[in-house]
């Protein structure tokens, strides 16, 4: 964790006296972040953005972004700064750096009903 943080000092510090990082995520994947107002989010994923964001002293803000596909699209053409909730895939890596180790395993699992005899 120690590692991490080191990093995103690093990474962040570069942009230190730019504008307040932007930063928000999905408005629709609790408990990590979900839309609480018409430009608030709360969540596990925005409570340790603040954390995070406040221990470093960095100036930034948390908002509501639109819907999800937006919210990614803003990503990938550098309009926001951090992102909570999105899965690492190979088609973001190339435009998205990730926290490693993940601050939270989330697992896809497909269910369905017993067949009936």
């Amino acid at each position: 964790m120690i590692k991490t943080l080191c990093f995103l000092c690093l990474c962040l510090s570069i942009n230190a006296y730019a504008q307040p990082y932007r930063i928000t995520g999905s408005p629709s994947y609790p408990p990590v972040s979900w839309q609480k107002s018409a430009t608030a989010l709360e969540g596990v994923g925005v409570d340790l953005a603040h954390q995070l964001f406040k221990s470093l002293k960095f100036d930034y803000r948390v908002s509501y972004s639109g819907p999800w596909k937006r919210v990614q699209k803003l990503a990938e053409d550098g309009h926001v700064d951090f992102l909570i909730g999105q899965h690492k895939t190979n088609e973001r890596l190339v435009y998205l750096d990730y926290l490693e180790p993940p601050y939270l395993k989330d697992k896809v699992v497909i269910f369905f009903v017993k067949m009936r005899e």
